[in-house]
């Protein structure tokens, strides 16, 4: 990328300053509590920037941008997609999770089910994080070779690795979950920051001209434009179907059900704070498409004119168009590297974190030392954390290498969602549903893995040489179809086996309608609004698809219909319209909500 001296000292300063702030919140620790859940005193904007920083790696400024440069605009159904399940962790999981005062999402399977779900749920997303932290560990040893290439300081590939699980380690293992929230904020800003950086500078470039030159070039009206959100559901990597299956499968799973990820809600001073938190990250989600999987496609048109498509892979187009448009000497490298790695570190961060405290609380004081201090549990979280990095930073020097040709994103996502439906099936059931028993929870868990790769091999060596199976689903089994399958039959089983083991009542309490007084005319009344929700977006795909020099009407109509689902709920939850003003709207976090879902109906039929 060309890095100077200036550019150098700007990504020292940016890693130094948050070591800094990571050091500083390790002194405000005094107890487990504090250690695990930052002594459940974050507020609103640290929620949100620690959402925001934990999910925003490197995943999505150099792997998204590689799909959208590879692929298209599609990929942005995994942050558009990501929108419904982060509502239902506001408004359905989070009051369950914070009324019962959980400090790990496994400790709810054993109360609503048992020990044996509390601990399969660990031991899964412990693999999880392990995963997805070797995962961090290449992109970023991978990125910074080609930052550094060419300074005094280069570096190699493992060794690249060994910086990143220094720094990540340092504030990580004293600080806790505060320490993290704090740097995640941080990161987060700096995040934005280079990422409009990047965006900016390539839509500049006369080779694309700006956003109305994009869409002139790809014509989001063609069947073949880069721009349209809906492949074909045989596409092999981001089929519609798929898309709006089994990635919100995963969603829900992610946003819903990820220790990681809802260890920041839990964290928060109340539930209303940690809600607007969650409301608040999903609206810089929304950016992430236009700054980072756009980009990807404007960079695709910017390498074709420079005829270098053909040499270019997905995970190596970040750094490569960079070194072709930022300017030298004013050490815009500096912030976008600091952007880049900043992305990974909270990545890690996060994750070291949650799965420190998922060993420590579910395996080590549940079945080593139940009757373990603070100081002991403090002191083993840390030790694991040492254990967690070594053995990711060895399954990236193992298992990735700089000359990786793929794309990591859909590789790891491909293999993680062997473990995952099992896990949303039981969360979906536990807490919407009083009729689920133990044995069917644990077994649902369990053998739903083995579901989904016995399914992908059917299909792959048998059923595709059917020309119905090929023709809707192609010659291989998308991963997301197979995530889809796969809840169907867990599901299926879960029922059943609910319906012949032993049921236990004093558990069955432990669910959303119950543990929030909801009535079950109530519970109807939001059923309802959902299927008319979903049929009035399906009518308006239709006539999009009809239509399509129209789209623009259709869109502002979805968001208008959306939007006025969201004000009926606030009007009726305060006794009618006469009980309204303007104020108590902008006051009531479902109004921010109803933007949210209104501005995601709306791109959603606009780049179909």
């Amino acid at each position: 990328m060309g890095m100077d001296v200036l550019d150098i000292g700007v990504l020292g300063f940016s890693l130094l300053l948050t070591m800094w702030i990571g050091y500083i919140a390790s002194k405000q620790e005094s107890n487990s509590d504090d250690y695990f859940l930052g002594g459940k005193s974050i507020r609103w904007w640290g929620v949100a920037g620690s959402i925001f920083g934990t999910n925003v790696s490197a995943t999505h400024l150099v792997g998204m941008l590689g799909v959208g440069y590879s692929i298209g605009f599609a990929q942005s159904h995994y942050e558009f997609g990501a929108i419904p399940a982060l509502l239902l962790l506001a408004y359905i999981f989070l009051p369950v999770y914070h009324k019962l005062g959980i400090t790990t999402l496994s400790e709810y399977l054993e109360r609503r089910f048992d020990e044996k779900s509390r601990l399969i749920y660990s031991l899964i997303l412990i693999a999880l994080i392990l995963l997805q932290m070797t995962a961090a560990f290449y992109i970023g040893s991978r990125t910074m070779i080609l930052f550094l290439s060419g300074t005094a300081i280069e570096v190699s590939y493992v060794s690249g690795i060994v910086i990143m699980a220094i720094i990540a380690t340092f504030y990580t293992i004293f600080g806790g979950l505060k320490a993290v929230v704090w740097t995640d904020v941080l990161q987060s800003i700096i995040i934005l920051i280079g990422s409009i950086i990047i965006c900016y500078l390539t839509f500049s470039l006369p080779e694309v001209g700006g956003w109305s030159g994009l869409l002139e070039k790809e014509g989001i009206s063609n069947e073949t434009s880069k721009m349209r959100l809906f492949l074909p559901s045989n596409h092999p990597d981001l089929p519609f179907t798929g898309a709006f299956s089994g990635l919100i499968v995963l969603h829900f799973f992610y946003w819903g059900t990820n220790q990681y990820l809802v260890q920041r809600a839990l964290g928060a001073v109340s539930e209303r704070e940690a809600r607007i938190g969650i409301i608040f990250a999903s609206f810089f989600k929304l950016l992430v498409p236009f700054l980072s999987i756009a980009t990807g496609v404007a960079a695709f048109h910017f390498f074709s004119s420079l005829s270098l498509g053909s040499t270019v892979t997905p995970d190596s187009a970040l750094p490569i168009l960079l070194s072709k448009i930022l300017p030298r000497g004013v050490g815009l490298a500096g912030i976008i590297s600091s952007a880049i790695l900043g992305a990974i570190l909270s990545s890690i961060d996060s994750m070291m974190n949650s799965a420190s405290t998922l060993f420590t609380l579910d395996i080590y004081k549940k079945y080593i030392n139940q009757g373990a201090d603070d100081k002991k549990l403090i002191r083993i979280g840390q030790i694991s954390i040492l254990i967690f990095v070594v053995l990711s930073a060895l399954g990236a020097t193992i298992f990735f290498s700089p000359d990786y040709k793929g794309s990591f994103v859909l590789t790891v996502s491909a293999l993680s969602s062997y473990l995952t439906p099992g896990i949303v099936v039981v969360f979906l059931a536990g807490i919407l549903s009083r009729r689920v028993t133990p044995t069917a929870a644990f077994s649902s868990i369990l053998f739903a893995p083995f579901f989904g790769y016995t399914i992908e091999n059917l299909y792959n060596n048998f059923l595709f040489k059917f020309t119905f199976f090929s023709t809707i689903l192609g010659l291989r089994l998308n991963f997301l179809h197979r995530v889809a399958i796969t809840i169907s039959i867990t599901y299926s089983i879960l029922f059943l086996i609910s319906r012949v083991s032993k049921r236990a009542p004093d558990k069955e309490a432990l669910n959303w309608m119950d543990i929030q007084n909801v009535k079950r005319s109530e519970s109807w009344i939001l059923i309802f609004k959902i299927i008319v929700f979903i049929i009035f977006q399906v009518i308006m795909v239709v006539l999009t698809l009809k239509n399509l020099e129209n789209k623009q009407i259709f869109s502002v109509l979805a968001f208008l219909f959306t939007m006025f689902l969201f004000l009926q709920s606030i009007i009726r939850a305060s006794g009618g319209i006469k009980n309204v003003s303007v104020k108590v709207f902008f006051q009531d976090d479902k109004f921010y909500a109803g933007l949210l879902a209104s501005t995601t109906a709306f791109v959603l039929l606009y780049f179909l």
